[in-house]
């Protein structure tokens, strides 16, 4: 790994371990993954509104990852698009960047004595 590589990983990783990040890591991928069941539906936000009896308004603060919202509302915003939500919590991997890689690859990393 060149210097420059290994610091972005270093940088990465100090980032990984901060709860705003991860937060907004999170809050991508499930906006993310409704945007798609939207357009594979062909539903506007105005339409998404209408199936959960809220406003447009309130629909594109959530999509634009404005709003904080409760586990409840996102379990109805999935059930309105016909999508399950499956939240898993788990121990958070810690340690150097290759132990973090190998963590998440299923891979074991030798620790030199």
């Amino acid at each position: 790994m060149t210097h420059q590589s290994q610091f972005f990983a270093d940088l990465k990783a100090r980032f990984t371990d901060d709860p705003d990040y991860r937060t907004e890591q999170l809050v991508l991928r499930v906006t993310e993954a409704l945007y798609a069941a939207m357009q594979d539906q062909g539903l506007s936000e105005a339409d998404l509104a209408r199936r959960l009896g809220v406003s447009r308004q309130y629909v594109n603060k959530f999509l634009a990852g404005r709003a904080n919202i409760s586990l409840r509302t996102l379990v109805r915003l999935a059930y309105a698009l016909g999508l399950d939500i499956d939240i898993t919590v788990g121990a958070r991997v810690t340690g150097t960047v290759e132990q973090r890689q190998a963590a998440e690859t299923g891979e074991k990393i030798a620790r030199a004595a």
